[in-house]
């Protein structure tokens, strides 16, 4: 599954199921997902606390984080992406972040390529704060929609996103985000981008081109966070 596109068709438990089975057998995601969460690391330069991870995904983040030293806890809305992580030893509950807060608190909370998922990003953010212990950080990273391959997608009529079945409700870039965050009183500590380019051609001339321009040749952003 490499270039299929990822269906949901709602933002229901069972709608997050369905998702989840697309999403566990498609390998691109997999790479992006332990890429995504590397840079997250060194993003904070640590490897050490306990860390929520949000959302089961296809495990590529939470193994990621357990290698580096973080005492990893995984929560989802889906039923069977917690059965699924819990068969790998990995701590997982089932959680909708948009009514309640994770039990527990934490360190650190990472929630990478969840926020477009949700319908009420807000409410989410607000939730995870209230799982944060005193001097705990949070980590987010959204997807930059409008990078240049979007756009020029655009232009011809073949918008990338969008649809009554695109998993993605929410739509953001780099300012958007930012946005999100000032709502959500979280202050922004560090921020980092993945480039855009398939990991697989060149990592180091997609890094360089995200490097110079963002808005253009990133894929997505990661944010280091704090309560004001």
């Amino acid at each position: 599954m490499k270039n299929k596109a990822l269906k949901a068709s709602g933002n229901t438990a069972q709608d997050y199921d369905k998702y989840f089975e697309a999403l566990k057998k498609c390998d691109r995601h997999y790479t992006r997902s332990v890429y995504r969460a590397r840079k997250a690391i060194e993003l904070l330069q640590t490897g050490r606390g306990s860390a929520l991870s949000v959302g089961v995904g296809n495990l590529g983040e939470a193994r990621k984080l357990t290698d580096a030293g973080f005492e990893v806890t995984i929560c989802d809305i889906s039923p069977l992406a917690v059965q699924s992580a819990r068969k790998e030893n990995f701590r997982a509950f089932e959680c909708d972040i948009t009514k309640n807060p994770p039990d527990g608190k934490y360190d650190y909370i990472f929630a990478l390529e969840v926020l477009e998922h949700l319908v009420n990003p807000l409410a989410a953010i607000r939730n995870l704060t209230a799982a944060l212990k005193d001097s705990g950080t949070m980590v987010i990273s959204l997807p930059n929609e409008f990078n240049i391959w979007a756009r020029l997608m655009i232009l011809i009529g073949r918008p990338p996103f969008g649809g009554h079945d695109w998993h993605h409700l929410r739509f953001f870039n780099r300012k958007l985000g930012e946005k999100l965050f000032a709502e959500a009183d979280l202050k922004i500590l560090k921020k980092t981008y993945c480039p855009l380019m398939p990991l697989q051609w060149s990592r180091r001339c997609g890094e360089l081109l995200q490097s110079l321009m963002p808005s253009l040749f990133s894929l997505t952003t990661i944010w280091t966070l704090e309560p004001k």
